[in-house]
């Protein structure tokens, strides 16, 4: 997250070349709750390429061993989920970042506002190492650019976690789910749940030495298709080239 939003400030940065800036809807991040396949619809009812068919696998199964859950154990899950989604929002100083994020197979689309205003869209491919930005109401074109996933400005992707690293701290339950608490090597807390292996909750230091708590809010897991993390289709893309590292 916090590498997240330094992206989300560069990309606004960029876009603005493009476009004069407007203001969206505010988003309200709502209560938490974990949803798997066949409970519920997707709603978000995105222009998408109507020609990508893909759908969820509802037939990995999850085993929550409460607290004889191991670290290996959390691994095992994490390696079960195949697509994600969540909602967050990030109390900064300056203004609260609003997140939506979804991703399958590779992809990854992120919706952002920042102080209630303004929506941003991130289409990453982790295949192509590729970026696709554009702010939707503001302009017609969007940017691509290369990406590092490794670099400060990629964002977090909590299945690329590796929980073998961490040090476990102990154990707490986040909203009646159990989360085993482990600590990265780069100092952050996750508060990882017992069920899936997926973070329902992080502790982090930003770059100004501020600490923050978040939670991962409407969960859900191996819920999606490629259709959701797809770029609209007829959308203009102006690739900036190789030279760019975001």
């Amino acid at each position: 997250m916090k590498r997240a939003i330094i992206l989300i400030i560069l990309m606004a940065f960029v876009l603005s070349m493009l476009a004069l800036s407007a203001c969206g809807p505010s988003e309200d991040p709502g209560d938490q709750m974990i949803i798997e396949p066949g409970l519920e619809d997707d709603p978000s009812g995105e222009d998408i390429d109507s020609t990508v068919e893909d759908e969820p696998d509802a037939t990995v199964t999850f085993a929550d061993k409460g607290e004889q859950t191991t670290v290996d154990d959390l691994t095992a899950a994490q390696a079960k989920i195949k697509s994600y989604y969540f909602e967050q929002t990030i109390p900064y100083a300056d203004a609260s970042v609003f997140l939506q994020v979804w991703y399958c197979d590779n992809k990854m689309k992120v919706i952002t506002s920042v102080g209630g205003q303004g929506l941003s869209e991130f289409y990453y491919d982790y295949d192509e190492m590729s970026v696709i930005s554009y702010s939707p109401g503001d302009s017609d074109t969007a940017i691509k650019m290369d990406f590092d996933p490794q670099s400060l400005d990629a964002p977090d992707n909590p299945v690329a976690d590796d929980y073998g690293n961490c040090v476990l701290l102990g154990n707490e339950k986040i909203n009646r789910q159990l989360c085993y608490i482990l600590q990265t090597p780069s100092g952050d807390k996750l508060w990882v749940g017992t069920k899936y292996g997926f973070p329902l909750q992080v502790e982090f230091v930003d770059h100004l030495g501020d600490l923050y708590t978040v939670q991962y809010r409407n969960l859900e897991i191996n819920t999606l298709s490629a259709k959701d993390v797809a770029v609209p289709a007829n959308l203009p893309i102006y690739y900036m080239g190789s030279g760019a590292s975001y």
